[in-house]
């Protein structure tokens, strides 16, 4: 299992959909083993991480089969429902499936083979966009549905796994490929020109690099110099570019705050969050219908709704409002509070491994202005993620 999912990982940024079908499979085989012996995977640590996303993939699936009709006008709403619906359920199998396979050196030396391949790889396609493509913002290839935002997404999950191996890795080399992951990622990430990841990215690098030393005291300076360093080159290098998308975020909140009709960004995710919350159905669920039907209404009462409407038939770039307004309060909001608890908890008290916490704040952090449980390929990039790095703290061990 785990090697499909090595094959997956590395084929997203170039193949996304390629990506999907292997992780389909991949569940379906889990769903398949777990079925033979139930009790054992269920005995499993990460088992608490497991439920919660079962559930929201069974409640996503089942939302989607209640309201979802042949002239349904808002298809792509439940298209994103049902995907990420099959990848919650499905990841939930692989997770405890992968989490009973046996560990040992081959699989260590995978590990560490795929994350650095998915670095170069990115770089190197990046690279290609920008410089030879001069595409004004890298988008990988997520051009069909997520774009730069998405991309830039999937690199910060893939910058973790990337990080949290090399850190890993037994020799004194992986200070140097820790420190050149954060200045290839962030590199990608500007010309993304992603403002929440640009903002996020850097500090929650940062703020893991910090736990790790405090589980390791005994490091030496420079190697905790090492990734500042590398953060502060590629600000110095890209400082008017992230200066020009800071200062435009700040205009476009000013704008908003004074009740500029024009659509923005930032303008329009506040108008989202607000209608999200208002459009609610309480602790009911409501189709995508009924909740447009009212962001339109609330659009006609106040102008600086009217953003909303431009995305509100795909999503509304906030995960917890996108669950309230269609899901409610306890099948929506809490149940994905408690995923982000679960996988805190799993962090904390079992893993023990700052690299798992930084994975529950990056979560929580783009989710708040993007919906990380509706876009496909940037669901399969989390979620990947989290296979492949809990898979490292299973039970079973083997030397050989």
């Amino acid at each position: 299992m785990l090697g499909l999912c090595f094959i997956a990982i590395l084929l997203l940024p170039f193949k996304p959909d390629i990506t999907s079908k292997i992780f389909n499979f991949a569940g379906i085989l889990s769903v398949l083993t777990f079925l033979s012996s139930p009790k054992v995977y269920l005995k499993n640590k990460i088992v608490i991480v497991a439920i919660p996303l079962f559930l929201i993939g069974i409640t996503h699936l089942i939302w989607v089969e209640l309201y979802k009709t042949s002239d349904s006008i808002y298809r792509n709403v439940y298209h994103g429902y049902f995907q990420m619906g099959k990848i919650a359920l499905f990841g939930s199998f692989i997770l405890l499936i992968t989490h009973n396979a046996l560990k040992n050196i081959l699989i260590s030396k995978l590990h560490l083979i795929t994350a650095t391949i998915s670095q170069i790889s990115i770089l190197g396609y990046t690279v290609y966009q920008e410089f030879y493509l001069h595409i004004p913002r890298v988008e990988l290839a997520f051009h069909n549905a997520s774009n730069a935002t998405g991309a830039a997404y999937a690199m910060i999950f893939l910058s973790l796994y990337a990080q949290f191996i090399f850190l890993s890795h037994g020799s004194r080399i992986k200070y140097y490929l820790y420190s050149l992951s954060i200045l290839i990622t962030f590199f990608c990430v500007v010309l993304t020109e992603t403002r929440a990841g640009i903002l996020l990215y850097p500090v929650i690098s940062l703020c893991i690099f910090f736990l790790y030393f405090r589980q390791n005291k005994n490091l030496k300076l420079k190697f905790v110099l090492f990734p500042i360093i590398a953060a502060l080159i590629i600000c110095a290098i890209f400082s008017e570019t992230i200066i020009q998308r800071m200062q435009s975020a700040s205009n476009e909140i000013i704008a908003y705050i004074k009740n500029d009709s024009t659509s923005t960004s930032v303008g329009d995710r506040l108008s989202m969050i607000q209608t999200g919350f208002y459009a609610s159905n309480g602790f009911l669920w409501q189709s995508a219908e009924e909740r447009n039907s009212k962001i339109i209404e609330l659009a006609k009462n106040d102008k600086r709704f009217a953003g909303a409407i431009e995305h509100m038939q795909a999503h509304l770039h906030n995960d917890l409002m996108e669950e309230l307004s269609t899901k409610g309060w306890i099948n929506g909001v809490l149940l994905i509070l408690l995923f982000y608890v679960a996988i805190f908890a799993y962090g904390y008290k079992q893993a023990k491994n700052p690299f798992i916490l930084g994975f529950t704040f990056v979560l929580i952090g783009l989710g708040l202005s993007d919906t990380l449980i509706i876009s496909t390929q940037v669901s399969l990039s989390w979620v990947l993620v989290l296979i492949l790095m809990t898979s490292c703290f299973s039970s079973r061990l083997k030397l050989s």
